[in-house]
C-alpha cells in the first residue's frame, strides 16, 4: 500500500514540475478580426423598435419635494451629541507637572513678532495731505 501511495505522489510531483516548467514557453499569436456574426445587430434592433411600435418613455423632471420635515443632518449631529454625553469620562485628578522648559506663550507671541515682521506692505502713493494740525498754544516751551 506504500508503495502505491509513495508512486501516485510521485507521478502527481512529475506531472506538476512539468506543467510549471511549460507554462512560461507558451505564447499566443495575435489573431486576426473574425467577422462571426453576418448581420449587423444595430439595424435588426432598430428594425425591431420600429416595426413593433415600442413605446418610449419620457419622464418630467419631479420638483424638489420636502418629504422630511426635519434636517436629517442635525438629527444625526444631535444622537452623535447625545450617545457622546452619556457616556461617563471620568478622570483621575492629576498632579501638575512643569515638563515644558519654556513660555509657550511667549513664544507664540515671538512667532506672530516673526510672522508679522515677513509680511510686506504696500501701500499705494497718497497726495499731499496736510493732515497734522498743530495748535501753537498746546505747545510747551522749555
Amino acid at each position: 500500500m506504500k508503495s502505491i501511495n509513495t508512486v501516485i505522489i510521485a507521478a502527481t510531483l512529475l506531472i506538476a514540475t512539468s506543467f510549471n516548467s511549460f507554462a512560461g514557453e507558451i505564447n499566443f499569436e495575435e489573431e486576426a478580426y473574425v467577422n462571426d456574426i453576418p448581420f449587423d445587430t444595430e439595424a435588426i434592433f432598430n428594425e425591431i423598435m420600429h416595426t413593433n411600435s415600442v413605446a418610449e418613455f419620457a419622464f418630467e423632471e419631479e420638483g424638489y419635494i420636502n418629504d422630511i420635515p426635519f434636517e436629517t443632518a442635525e438629527m444625526v449631529e444631535e444622537v452623535n451629541f447625545n450617545k457622546a454625553v452619556s457616556k461617563d469620562f471620568s478622570f483621575e485628578e492629576e498632579e501638575y507637572v512643569d515638563d515644558i522648559p519654556f513660555s509657550t506663550l511667549k513664544n507664540y507671541e515671538k512667532a506672530l513678532f516673526n510672522t508679522a515682521m515677513e509680511e510686506d506692505f504696500y501701500f499705494e502713493a497718497e497726495s499731499t495731505i496736510s493732515d497734522y494740525v498743530i495748535d501753537s498754544s498746546s505747545l510747551v516751551q522749555f
